[in-house]
């Protein structure tokens, strides 16, 4: 007299990182540098290089990111922070813009370009 047994497994859902990005959100912290580590250490290395090749690929001219070496307020990096969030509909503005571009430069590239790279704009 032998009983069929059958076992099931509990059906585990997880969520995947790098997944839809919440509406009006970046997609990745300003510090998130270790989910791209290759766009981290290319822009701690060479980051003038990086840069124009960021800028660039949103549509602009590469040389643009030359023109935050003229003045106090870094143009370039403002105006791609403002580019990408008016693309993607990310909640921000101006003030937020210039401080990161001014305080947080380099960190600021690395998270325009994981924004493009999650959004399918960079390869």
């Amino acid at each position: 007299m032998e009983r069929d047994v059958e076992l099931q497994q509990p059906l585990v859902v997880q969520s995947q990182p790098g997944g839809a990005p919440e509406p009006g959100q970046w997609s990745t912290g300003l510090c998130d540098c270790c989910s791209d580590v290759g766009d981290c250490c290319f822009a701690l290395w060479c980051l003038p290089v990086f840069v124009c090749k960021t800028t660039g690929a949103v549509g602009a001219c590469p040389c643009l990111p030359l023109l935050d070496c003229v003045g106090c307020v870094p143009s370039a990096s403002l105006a791609m922070r403002a580019t990408v969030r008016a693309r993607y509909g990310i909640k921000g503005n101006v003030w937020s813009d210039c401080f990161y571009g001014c305080c947080c430069y380099a960190l600021s590239w690395c998270q325009i370009s994981r924004e493009m790279k999650r959004r399918a704009l960079l390869p």
